[in-house]
């Protein structure tokens, strides 16, 4: 018996879909913790980014620096989701 692996393309597919979902998580979350602030009184231009950035999710550009269209690196998407920069743009 021989265990078959999916295609690459298959499984870059099933990486960006993953990568797409937990993105989409992480967005909801911090606009849900500043919206939070923003009824509690605090003043935010984050949810604003946060907005258009789950804009750029549904349809498809995000993760792709406005400013020079590279891929935003993975990390850089971790520490911050809703930037619209990649490290070099973002200077």
């Amino acid at each position: 018996m021989t265990i078959q692996m999916p295609p690459p393309a298959a499984r870059r597919e099933a990486d960006a879909r993953e990568r797409h979902r937990a993105a989409a998580l992480e967005l909801r979350r911090e606009l849900a913790r500043v919206e939070r602030a923003l009824e509690a009184g605090e003043t935010s231009d984050e949810r604003e980014e946060l907005l258009l950035a789950l804009q750029r999710l549904n349809d498809g550009s995000y993760g792709i620096c406005v400013e020079c269209a590279r891929r935003i690196p993975d990390g850089r998407l971790v520490v911050m989701p809703a930037t619209r920069w990649c490290v070099q743009c973002a200077r």
